[in-house]
């Protein structure tokens, strides 16, 4: 399985879209978005 910050945002989206709590986890140099702010849940 891969690490969150390694899957494409697209794959992010979608996994978003299946399951509202899912971790949204940033890969390195890339802000989030507002929309992904909100889904934010840290560990």
């Amino acid at each position: 399985m891969r690490k969150a910050y390694e899957l494409h945002v697209d794959d992010v989206k979608t996994v978003h879209a299946e399951s509202a709590d899912c971790v949204l986890v940033p890969w390195p140099g890339r802000p989030l978005t507002s929309g992904e702010r909100r889904k934010w849940s840290p560990t």
